[in-house]
Parts: C-alpha cells; structure tokens; sequence
C-alpha cells in the first residue's frame, strides 16, 4: 500500500523535470500529455527533448525536493516513486486511448 500522490497532491502532476538544455526545467503535465498524443499519430516520434524528462524525474534529487516542498504531505520517498510510475502509466494510457479513439472514428 502507498499513498498515491497522483490523486491527492495538486503540485505533484507538474513536478517533472528535464535537463536536456544544460540546465533542468520543470515541465508540465499538459506538455507531457500533448507530446505523447502527438507520438501516437502516424509518422510522428517523440523528440529527444522527451527523453530526458522521466531520468531526471525519477532522480534522487527530484524526489527529495518534492518531500522538502511539501513537509505537511505524510508520505515516504516510496510513495513519490511509485506515484510517479502510476503517473507515467496514467500519461500513456489516457494519450493511447485518445489516440485509438480518434483512429477509429
């Protein structure tokens, strides 16, 4: 059991992280989404910029900053870790079903 972040903390959607221009930028969850809808389309890939996000999201220091940030929150590095990866997974089935809904309409 582990309390997920994903449902409960507004804050926690948006702290994603990219370090792909030398210096780390937070990054959205709409950018995050958008990009992965584009991807489903035909003849479109993820750009490299994409790929440095969940690394560094899943870093150490990313958790560390969001248990810092959010001291009154009763949660473990467990949790952040795994509400990330419920995260991660929530991104892509909404964008892939998006992106099968509209295939076949």
């Amino acid at each position: 059991m582990f309390r997920n972040l994903y449902f409960f903390s507004p804050d926690f959607r948006n702290h994603n992280f990219s370090d792909f221009f030398d210096n780390i930028r937070e990054v959205s969850e709409v950018y995050i989404e958008a990009a992965l809808q584009r991807s489903y389309q035909p003849g479109n890939w993820l750009e490299p910029y994409f790929y440095s996000i969940f690394p560094l999201t899943m870093s150490p220091e990313s958790c560390v900053s969001f248990l810092r940030a959010n001291p009154k929150l009763p949660i473990t590095a467990r949790d952040y870790y795994l509400s990330k990866l419920f995260n991660a997974y929530t991104f892509r089935c909404k964008c892939g079903s998006a992106w099968r809904t509209t295939k076949t309409t």
